[in-house]
């Protein structure tokens, strides 16, 4: 991913294992993806080497020919923790910032936060927020409109010190 958004020579179809090798098989295969990443190498071209945006992988790469059962898939099951894992070391360690870009799920509180949970068990926003307070502001595209007098659509809502912050998410996806 490095060397392809960084303008090298990179031959297609091994590019295309980054966003193909992963936990979620089929859930990647898609064009946007592959534009995505050309995108980010056409911005890169236009800045210099030290704003260049890197694309930091965060699920787990997984060799799915030496996958034959549920047991050897469950070695890469905890897709949350090896996100978690890319994101301490490649920016929060550096102090540097990054947009994150995940499923809905992956950032927001906990479903029902009363329920203890092991890391394992965790959403990487849960845990980003538990073991770096304040490092991570989430935002989340609503199909309604979230109920903030004053607030036109489209807005942000800040959730940290609102009547929001201590709401389980399921006020806004029921489902």
């Amino acid at each position: 991913a490095d060397r392809y958004v960084f303008g090298h020579k990179t031959d297609f179809a091994e590019l295309r294992k980054v966003w193909r090798n992963t936990t979620q098989f089929l859930t990647w295969d898609s064009a946007v993806y592959a534009e995505f990443f050309r995108t980010v190498r056409a911005v890169n071209r236009r800045l210099p080497v030290d704003l260049r945006f890197r694309v930091l992988l965060g699920d787990p790469p997984i060799p799915w020919d030496d996958v034959r059962s549920k047991k050897d898939y469950e070695k890469y099951a905890a897709r949350d923790l090896a996100y978690l894992s890319v994101v301490e070391r490649e920016v929060l360690d550096r102090h540097e910032k990054a947009l994150l870009i995940a499923g809905t799920l992956h950032f927001l509180g906990p479903r029902e936060p009363e329920k203890k949970v092991d890391d394992k068990s965790k959403m990487v926003g849960d845990l980003i927020r538990e073991r770096h307070p304040g490092a991570l502001f989430a935002i989340w595209k609503t199909s309604d409109p979230i109920p903030v007098p004053g607030c036109a659509v489209p807005c942000f809502v800040p959730v940290a010190g609102s009547r929001f912050a201590n709401q389980s998410f399921a006020l806004f996806a029921p489902k």
